[in-house]
């Protein structure tokens, strides 16, 4: 490195990080990268201090920021099996497949979330609940004792009553549930 670059101006590591919003080890992982350019400012009877250009960081942020909105493949996620490989460690690593958009399953909207990860939790919760089962659909509803006994307009010990003479059918969870159907049969 060259003597003439005036340092006195730059951030150091924690400053960077912190505008980064990232970790001192995100900029030496930045660095190593190739995508931030690491300066030394000497300090006289103390270690060398690394210290960023505020440009450089400021141009990394905007990029960053960029591929967020952006996202991994341009917003979009589509169809297939998600690929599943071994990383060395006994755990797999998951690969999403991605493609453009004429193939797509679910969009996750540029700009919507500026957290691609919870973009995708969100997308993924979206495709999932849009589809319906058999089971969800003949989904036994319980209710507590209480609530039957406010759907009936009666007390709890009458609910108590039914459920003893087997007219109400009922099963303990953490409480003693009744089926609902059968509350709004009485």
């Amino acid at each position: 490195m060259s003597d003439d670059v005036d340092t006195r101006a730059c951030l150091t590591k924690a400053q960077a990080a912190q505008i980064l919003g990232t970790s001192t080890k995100g900029i030496e992982r930045a660095v190593a990268a190739g995508d931030l350019v690491q300066h030394w400012r000497r300090q006289p009877g103390t270690p060398d201090v690394a210290v960023y250009f505020p440009d450089e960081v400021a141009a990394l942020a905007t990029k960053r920021a960029a591929a967020r909105r952006r996202g991994p493949s341009g917003g979009v996620l589509v169809r297939g099996q998600p690929e599943i490989r071994a990383n060395g460690n006994g755990h797999g690593s998951l690969n999403l497949h991605l493609a453009d958009a004429s193939s797509a399953l679910t969009p996750i909207q540029t700009g919507v979330d500026p957290d691609p990860l919870r973009a995708f939790a969100l997308a993924v919760v979206a495709a999932v609940m849009s589809q319906t089962s058999e089971t969800s659909q003949t989904q036994t509803t319980w209710i507590e004792i209480p609530e039957a006994a406010a759907i009936l307009g009666r007390s709890q010990a009458y609910v108590r009553r039914q459920i003893k003479a087997g007219v109400l059918h009922a099963e303990r969870d953490r409480t003693v549930v009744v089926r609902k159907a059968d509350v709004e049969a009485l």
